[in-house]
């Protein structure tokens, strides 16, 4: 596991967090910095075998996920608009983290972290008395993404959860 790697990741990680955070937009060029990290913290950590047939399996289970709710979404509104519904910056960082993992973890992952953004918007929300309808969900993603990241390079006995090493 290379350590500049990993913090570059968490700077980029810190900077999606903030900028969804605060104005609720993400610059685009985070997510190809994000996604050519997720390549080069794999790769250092396997030797250079990048597990395709695992990243295939994520991309199938996002490309599921997307689909089941756009016919939901027909089904419930009548329209095919996503407008309001799910960002794209959203979307682009479930794409850029899926080097970073295997399948497993993966899965586990996206749904931890919808679980964590939904629980993290209701409690800030609550706190700060701004409600709002629109949660920061790669910010809060981002976030736990981090912490996991942090303690992983200070416990390696468990990097085997997010690295095929």
């Amino acid at each position: 596991m290379n350590p500049w790697v990993i913090l570059a990741s968490l700077f980029c990680l810190g900077a999606i967090v903030f900028q969804d955070f605060r104005s609720r937009s993400i610059w685009i060029g985070w997510f190809p910095i994000l996604l050519t990290l997720g390549f080069l913290c794999t790769g250092f950590a396997t030797g250079w075998f990048l597990p395709w047939r695992a990243w295939g399996a994520s991309l199938a289970f996002i490309i599921l996920e997307i689909s089941i709710v756009t016919l939901y979404l027909r089904w419930r509104t009548g329209s095919w608009n996503w407008k309001g519904k799910l960002g794209l910056g959203d979307l682009l960082f479930w794409l850029c983290i899926l080097p970073y993992s295997g399948f497993t973890f993966y899965i586990g992952f996206h749904l931890a972290s919808l679980i964590f953004g939904l629980l993290g918007h209701i409690i800030s929300t609550s706190i700060t008395k701004q409600f709002s309808n629109k949660i920061a969900l790669a910010g809060w993603q981002a976030l736990l993404f981090s912490i996991i990241l942090v303690y992983l390079m200070f416990n390696p006995n468990m990097r085997h959860l997010l690295y095929f090493a």
